[in-house]
Parts: structure tokens; C-alpha cells; sequence
């Protein structure tokens, strides 16, 4: 069994869990809580009325391995609920993505903050994007993600057009929610779905919410 630092926090609508080892984040992942959505404020007001993190260790277990790579991650979720940051800078693992799967993580990493895609848009921008020996790609002022896209874009993979299945699977087995967009990519007929599962749309449109909020602020 994989062992990893861990780093919990409670974002009111859900608890996280920031996984690290070697240096690098592993994922983050949504966990079960006991408190109702409803509880816990159905407004941008939810999180504390802007003050997100006054209570983010939760009563729900000790951190595990606690290290400044983990702080950090923290302290960066933090912030983005804090409307105070845009865009993630943290050392992500390159996992043995799928090379379509590299492609579309990518192009999550593209859509700019506080915008959205269909899902039929995202497909086509994957296609886009990698179907040419010109493939352009965007920097980032994040060198972590410069380096992470590096990463997993080694291949000379070139997608198929309206290749709309295969991008909503990848989007729902995203390791890295909130760091890697993936809440941006909405239906044409409504918001979708989140991470592969029903009941954190919840969370997705809070996401969304959150960040037509501060969109036009000067942020990182």
C-alpha cells in the first residue's frame, strides 16, 4: 500500500485531503462529510462570510505528515476560497496519464478563471490545441505547472475530433480538483457533473459562483 503525507481541510461544503510524497502532490480528494450542504449556507456567505479558514482543520483527524509542501497547499486553497488567488503554484505528480487524458488536463489548465467551457468546447479545444506539430500550448506564471504540463505531454499523441466521451471521462478522473480546473467545464443544458460523482455538484457550482465573484478583481 502507497504511503503518503496527508494535510486535511474542512471548505464547509466538503473536507479535503491534500495527498504529498517525494515532493510532489499526489491529489486531492473530496471526503465524506456528516454536516448537510444546506447547513452550511447556500450563498458565497457559506464559507464564513469571506473569512474561509478559521476553521479548517475540522474535528475529523490529525494531519499526517504535516511538511511545507503541504502547508503550502494549504495555505493556496486557502487563498483561492479567499477570492485572494487564481492560480495554483504547487509541484503536481505526473501521473502515467493516458496520453488523450495528459491532453485534456492541459487544456483545463487553459481555461482562464472565472470562464467555462461545454463540454463540446472542451473537446474541440483538445482537439485543437495537440492535433498539429504547432500545438499551442499556454505558460503559465506558475513554473510548477509549466513544468507539469511539460511532463505529461512528452508524446506525440494527436487526438480525434468530438472526441466528447472521452473528455468528460477524463475530466471525472481528474486527480486534482480544484488545482486542475476541471469545474470549468460545464453542459450546454446545465452545470454537469463533478469529479464522477453526483453529490458534489454542489461543490462545482459554489466553485463557479465563487469565481464570477472575484473574477474582476486583481488577484494572483
Amino acid at each position: 500500500m502507497e504511503k503518503f503525507n496527508r494535510i486535511f481541510l474542512d471548505i464547509g461544503l466538503a473536507r479535503v485531503a491534500v495527498r504529498e510524497r517525494d515532493g510532489e502532490i499526489w491529489g486531492v480528494d473530496f471526503l465524506p462529510r456528516v454536516a448537510s450542504i444546506a447547513s452550511m449556507g447556500a450563498n458565497l456567505g457559506g464559507f464564513g462570510g469571506g473569512n474561509f479558514g478559521a476553521n479548517s482543520r475540522g474535528n475529523f483527524g490529525a494531519n499526517l505528515g504535516e511538511n511545507p509542501l503541504l502547508l503550502l497547499a494549504r495555505e493556496q486553497i486557502l487563498a483561492y476560497f479567499n477570492g485572494r488567488l487564481k492560480e495554483f503554484d504547487l509541484p503536481l505528480h505526473a501521473h502515467d496519464f493516458s496520453p488523450f487524458s495528459a491532453r485534456a488536463y492541459a487544456t483545463l489548465l487553459d481555461i482562464p478563471y472565472g470562464t467555462t467551457l461545454t463540454y463540446k468546447e472542451f473537446a474541440r479545444d483538445i482537439y485543437t490545441k495537440f492535433n498539429s506539430k504547432n500545438a499551442q500550448i499556454l505558460s503559465h506564471k506558475s513554473q510548477n505547472l509549466n513544468k507539469f504540463k511539460e511532463q505529461i505531454l512528452r508524446s506525440n499523441f494527436m487526438p480525434k475530433l468530438n472526441s466528447y466521451r472521452a473528455a468528460g471521462n477524463a475530466n471525472a478522473r481528474n486527480p486534482y480538483p480544484i488545482i486542475i480546473p476541471c469545474h470549468r467545464v460545464v453542459a450546454s443544458d446545465g452545470i454537469g457533473g463533478y469529479s464522477g460523482k453526483e453529490n458534489l455538484i454542489a461543490i462545482k457550482r459554489y466553485l463557479l459562483n465563487l469565481e464570477q465573484k472575484y473574477s474582476q478583481m486583481d488577484i494572483k
